[in-house]
């Protein structure tokens, strides 16, 4: 396994951050809160998600996204917050067991809510073995700030296609049917081209290869 090449630290990113700022031209005053945390989301590598992963002792613990390389998977952005989010259980575990019946990848729940318990109440769901085949994700403010540069996370969920080299390929809002994930992460695996749905949930920033 390729060794990781940033820990899950914010103290990572504000380094980067001061990084880039100081390249920018010299002027009489100290980076503004706003800049630094812009710089910080430049610095982000989609290709190498650094989040927390629930583990099989229902603590989240560091893991990135490169560990997936090989295999194109759907990062789908939801909050945890939103009773819809733990009904719709069964149908992300029918997803990822079809994902993985295909070959077509793997299925990556990153998970949002601003509660001081959101943790510990995700890690209380009752999860099947099925259902462990998802990756349950939590991610700092920087990184679902990276990720909103390429999609508004309004919707939930908001789902990220990456190819097997950890390119985004398309991006979608809401609920589409779920044969649609399907149908693309079998594209993606073969290095076809995306097929086309109705524009219903697929945002204009895709990029298919």
């Amino acid at each position: 396994m390729t060794p990781s090449r940033h820990p899950f630290a914010p103290a990572a990113l504000l380094a980067a951050a001061i990084l880039l700022l100081s390249a920018l031209p010299a002027c009489n005053r100290a980076p503004t809160p706003e800049e630094l945390r812009n710089a910080a989301i430049d610095a982000v590598q989609l290709d190498d998600l650094a989040l927390r992963r629930l583990d099989d002792q229902n603590t989240f613990a560091p893991w990135q996204t490169s560990e997936l390389r090989g295999a194109p998977y759907w990062l789908l952005v939801l909050d945890a917050s939103d009773p819809v989010t733990l009904d719709a259980l069964p149908e992300w575990t029918a997803l990822a067991a079809s994902l993985a019946d295909a070959n077509a990848g793997h299925l990556v729940l990153l998970l949002t809510g601003a509660d001081a318990d959101i943790d510990a109440r995700i890690a209380a769901w009752p999860l099947s073995d099925d259902a462990r085949r998802i990756r349950f994700c939590r991610a700092d403010d920087i990184t679902l700030g990276a990720l909103a540069r390429r999609a508004p996370l309004r919707a939930n969920p908001t789902a990220f296609l990456f190819s097997p080299d950890g390119a985004l390929l398309r991006t979608t809002a809401g609920f589409p049917p779920p044969e649609h994930y399907l149908q693309d992460a079998i594209a993606a695996a073969a290095g076809l081209p995306l097929p086309e749905h109705p524009a219903q949930g697929v945002l204009p920033e895709e990029n298919d290869p």
